[in-house]
């Protein structure tokens, strides 16, 4: 299982003469199933996915700006798979480039549907690269 706590802010830049601009928030606190997978590659390769999907989720969604919450006074509900779908895959490749160092390459891929008075819908995704450094004798 996985738990995890996000939140999203969206900005909204208005086209007024002033230049108003708006963010909106969206927390989401989720627990559901987690399907690990790790396969080595070639000598000195592990590819690694994960796919999740939560069943239940604490939700927050203020309907103002960030900015007019007063005193971050957010109203948490709950919400069940009829009404927030959400899906997180993660995927890595790592390489061993010697002993003890190596380059690990990264992507994120999360979707989310919420239905409420305002529906909101958000994907997003991301790559990173980054080096691994083992500082331990072991392995």
């Amino acid at each position: 299982a996985r738990a995890a706590v996000e939140g999203t802010v969206i900005q909204h830049f208005y086209a007024d003469p002033v230049g108003h601009v708006a963010g909106y928030l969206f927390l989401s606190a989720v627990l559901g199933p987690i399907v690990a997978v790790q396969r080595p590659m070639g000598a000195h390769g592990t590819m690694a996915a994960q796919l999740c999907v939560p069943v239940v989720a604490l939700i927050a969604r203020p309907y103002s700006s960030v900015l007019e919450i007063p005193g971050l006074g957010l109203h948490v509900r709950g919400a069940t798979l009829n009404e927030f779908q959400a899906a997180q895959l993660r995927a890595t490749y790592t390489i061993e480039l010697q002993p003890g160092t190596g380059l690990i390459v990264g992507y994120r891929l999360a979707i989310e549907s919420y239905r409420d008075a305002q529906s909101f819908r958000f994907a997003s995704q991301g790559a990173s690269v980054g080096a691994v450094l083992r500082l331990s004798g072991g392995r």
